[in-house]
Parts: structure tokens; sequence; C-alpha cells
């Protein structure tokens, strides 16, 4: 459907189907229209909740982007984000601004609401994650993340999961 990467609203994929144009002899081969209802309004609201964008990074012995992955990049044929290293702690995420939909066409991207979590480094066995603070903030394209100690009190460097919707 046109308009991806951004949200689609449950009127995007057209009417509901409201009842079987014939009457479905073989579910295996034939998609009843309450079914077909059921995935329209189900993949319409995951639309909500998903993240836009996803990006693992880790900055303690200088700032690698290990995963990404990105709505408009199903088959991982755009480049990456631009990251930097901006300081101790202090890492950015940068995204286009347009990318093209399913049929080629340029649509303007909107990101918002990001989520930066902190992560065990991968030395550590599972459950002693460090305490750490992180955030995140967008202005346009560009993902600001912060983490830092327990106490908020310094900035440290280390493996950081970035989730923007």
């Amino acid at each position: 459907m046109s308009g991806s990467p951004n949200r689609p609203g449950l009127t995007a994929f057209g009417p509901f189907p409201k009842q079987n144009p014939i009457p479905v002899k073989n579910p295996k081969t034939q998609l009843d229209a309450g079914m077909m209802s059921l995935l329209i309004w189900q993949v319409a609201g995951a639309g909500l909740v998903m993240p836009k964008v996803w990006a693992a990074l880790d900055g303690t012995s200088g700032l690698v982007l290990n995963a990404h992955g990105e709505i408009w990049n199903p088959n991982g044929s755009v480049s990456p984000p631009l990251v930097t290293y901006s300081a101790v702690g202090r890492y950015s995420v940068q995204y286009g601004s347009v990318f093209e939909d399913e049929n080629g066409n340029a649509i303007a991207s909107n990101l918002q609401f990001p989520i930066a979590i902190p992560l065990s480094p991968p030395a550590q066995p599972f459950g002693s994650i460090p305490h750490r603070n992180a955030a995140a903030s967008i202005t346009d394209f560009t993902v600001a993340v912060e983490l830092k100690s327990a106490d908020a009190s310094t900035y440290v460097d280390g493996p950081v999961l970035l989730l923007v919707w």
C-alpha cells in the first residue's frame, strides 16, 4: 500500500469485507471474510505499537553499530544510519528524511518518540547488567543518545538499544 514507511491507518486497507462473495468451501485455499477483517485489524494495530527503527550501539571501545533495522528497509538494501561518537556516553544516530515506499515513490518519514535502553556488555553474564541510565531525544532525523552511570552523575560508554516510533 502506498505511504509506507509511515503508519497505515485502518482505512488504508480499504473497506472491511462484511461477507463472503461466495461460500468458503475449502479454508485451506480460500480466506473467510471474517478472518480477512481480523488480519487487517491486527496489521493496522501492529503498525501503531511497533518501532519504525531500532539500532544496537556499543560505545565500549569506539562507537560501533552492531545491528539495525528500519521499517523502510525490509531487505537491507538501504545504507545504514550514520552513527557518531560525540563524547563519552553521548552518541548520535542520523536517518534520512525521505525514503522510498514499496512502489519507489519518495515518502517523507516521520520519526518520533525515541527510547534508549542500556544493555549488558557481551562479556558479562545475563542478569548482571550494570545499572545505568539512558535517554534519547530526536531533532529532525537525528537521535541523540546519552548513557550515564547508575547515579546519573557521570557519562559512561557502553552498549545501548535504540528504538524509535
